[in-house]
């Protein structure tokens, strides 16, 4: 993630995210403007949108993934 400080800021996710996941990188975000030493975080929000596939292209990629 660039961050305002015009570094890259890396974000594990060790867990599945969903479509409407929200996660938190701890003292990259906006100063404190009270205390400009000390920075916020930043929330990154995630708007995952699945793409129209045909139903053939489906199907193959069920045949993939394993059954449950």
């Amino acid at each position: 993630m660039p961050t305002l400080s015009k570094r890259t800021a890396t974000l594990r996710v060790p867990d599945m995210i969903n479509p409407t996941s929200v996660r938190r990188i701890a003292g990259e975000g906006l100063p404190y403007s009270k205390d400009p030493s000390r920075r916020g975080d930043i929330i990154v929000q995630f708007d995952i949108q699945f793409p129209d596939l045909p139903k053939s292209t489906r199907e193959k990629i069920a045949a993939l993934l394993p059954q449950t």
